[in-house]
């Protein structure tokens, strides 16, 4: 637990919870890895973390709960950001995605209080409560985005009903009135 820099150049693979709870580990090289595990480094103490291009494969909470954690580039060529993967991330401010990516899961970024800022790479799915109670203003949506389920913003106390439809109408006109959805639920689509 007192851990506070590894050098993992050479590892292909990271374990279930290999790291997780160490508060102090600060500095992370992961330059080579293939695949994290869930919850590998659940609640580290990292401020950036960068996803290499090898990297094939990231796991439910691999990143959960990393309270110091500022800013998430991720240069791999992944197709989705798994769920919960990067949950109550509280301090994570911004995310460079890769334009490989196609899916935000349910609750990637929950609870990413300070989350204003993310590059969108070419998104087409993102998922229910995946930025719920997150930090954004305002948002500009890709074109590539074609589905946004329920409550997937909810409780972006910064926004407003307003930016939520002019954000949907935008994706919807942007794309050509190519097909967009919004999943079906009672419940409202954004939630103030």
């Amino acid at each position: 637990k007192k851990l506070s820099a590894i050098n993992l150049e050479n590892v292909k693979r990271i374990g279930e919870s290999a790291f997780e709870g160490c508060a102090m580990l600060k500095e992370v090289n992961i330059e080579k890895v293939v695949e994290i595990d869930r919850e590998a480094f659940y609640g580290v103490g990292v401020e950036i973390i960068e996803l290499p291009e090898t990297l094939e494969d990231l796991n439910f909470l691999s990143f959960a709960y990393c309270e110091s954690l500022k800013h998430v580039t991720i240069k791999s060529k992944l197709y989705e950001i798994p769920q919960s993967c990067f949950i109550g991330c509280s301090n994570l401010e911004s995310v460079d995605l890769p334009l490989s990516l196609r899916k935000i899961c349910y609750d990637a970024f929950k609870e990413c209080n300070s989350l204003s800022q993310v590059s969108w790479g070419n998104v087409e799915t993102i998922q229910s409560h995946a930025f719920e109670n997150a930090g954004f203003v305002d948002l500009t949506m890709p074109v590539s985005l074609k589905k946004i389920d329920f409550d997937a913003f909810c409780s972006n106390v910064g926004l407003n009903t307003s930016t939520a439809i002019n954000l949907f109408v935008k994706a919807v006109l942007r794309a050509n009135r190519i097909p967009f959805e919004i999943a079906q639920t009672t419940a409202q689509f954004f939630t103030e």
